[in-house]
């Protein structure tokens, strides 16, 4: 079943996909074909064009796992994207260097998610989910330009954390 952001869905058999359409033949009783969008798919509707994809590929195939990175990036499937790009250069080595590019890229946007999350945390209240998510961001992507950003905001979360316990604390009590 593919469901597309506007709500509807279609059930049926992924017949072809091409690019960035995936054409369907839905279950009823003329064995029609639809076509869409990736983008108008919710996002689980993409993995599962994904995972079709993949699985029609040649297996040993590096040029076409570049595309279907490619594929995972511009559709925001950044661990899918990750794993992709680092198979397609060990089955392609003459592509390393676009693995490369696209591994950094997809690091950088999961970082960016990351820092969003956090400053939407921080903006809630919820000052020790946001120090978390920053010192995550910090660690696991410390090369982002998304770790620049979070970098400044650490000490002054980190203190306002400990302020939000010590009045808990104090409450409680």
């Amino acid at each position: 079943e593919l469901r597309l952001s506007s709500g509807q869905s279609f059930r049926g058999e992924v017949v072809r996909i091409v690019d960035e359409k995936v054409d369907l033949r839905i279950d009823d009783a003329a064995g029609s074909v639809v076509s869409v969008w990736v983008a108008d798919l919710e996002p689980i509707s993409r993995v599962l064009v994904y995972r079709c994809r993949k699985e029609r590929l040649p297996e040993k195939d590096g040029r076409e796992r570049l595309r279907l990175a490619r594929f995972c990036l511009n559709f925001g499937l950044l661990l899918e994207a990750l794993s992709e790009f680092r198979a397609a250069a060990e089955l392609a080595p003459s592509t390393a260097e676009d693995c490369r590019r696209g591994i950094a890229e997809a690091r950088s946007r999961m970082a960016d998610q990351m820092a969003a999350e956090g400053i939407e945390r921080l903006e809630a209240g919820d000052f020790a989910r946001a120090l978390e998510i920053f010192e995550r961001t910090l660690d696991g992507y410390p090369d982002t330009a998304a770790a620049g950003r979070v970098r400044p905001l650490v000490e002054a979360t980190r203190e306002r954390a400990d302020a939000a316990r010590a009045a808990a604390a104090r409450a409680a009590v």
